[in-house]
């Protein structure tokens, strides 16, 4: 095993390093990759929808710094994901 001594190596040198950097990024990593896990079940979620019903779109739109993907049905909006209370605009 002539790889096993050169981790082993590392590990006891860089160790406390990757210790204090997992510490201080562990949490923003996480958080970023729940956020794009999450803008990409909205996302198939509207197309699920968008598919359902008759003359189905979809417009990715910005609300409140994060995507909301709205599903229309001809002009009409129907629905949005994830769900927001109000659109600024409408009316």
């Amino acid at each position: 095993m002539s790889w096993l001594r050169p981790v082993a190596k590392n590990a006891l040198k860089y160790g406390p390093h990757a210790q204090q950097v997992w510490k201080h990024a562990g949490r923003p990593a996480r958080e970023a990759a729940q956020k794009a896990v999450a803008d990409w079940s909205s996302r198939r979620t509207a197309l699920e929808h968008a598919d359902t019903v008759i003359d189905g779109s979809l417009l990715s739109v910005m609300h409140e710094g994060r995507r909301v993907w709205v599903v229309f049905s001809g002009d009409d909006p129907i629905a949005s994901y994830p769900a927001v209370s109000t659109v600024e605009g409408s009316g």
